[in-house]
């Protein structure tokens, strides 16, 4: 794994291309079979894109689950 301090634009971009990879067949290769086979695919192809869009929105506010201060005490 490299630095992000020390990364190039072009190992960021690789890097990114590889995570997205897999999120993009996740969306597209649905989208296909629905064209082709089933048009039930077209709805995991939904389900897909929404659930990489919330975890970039997840990403990007920086919130991975409940704090510690969101919960409430037991008492």
């Amino acid at each position: 794994m490299v630095s992000s301090a020390t990364a190039t634009r072009t190992t960021r971009a690789v890097t990114w291309a590889g995570w997205h990879l897999g999120e993009l067949a996740g969306v597209f290769v649905p989208i296909g079979l629905g064209a082709v086979w089933w048009e039930g695919f077209y709805a995991v192809s939904v389900l897909t894109a929404l659930g990489w869009a919330a975890h970039e929105v997840r990403a990007r506010t920086g919130r991975r689950g409940p704090s510690t201060k969101d919960r409430k005490d037991p008492t």
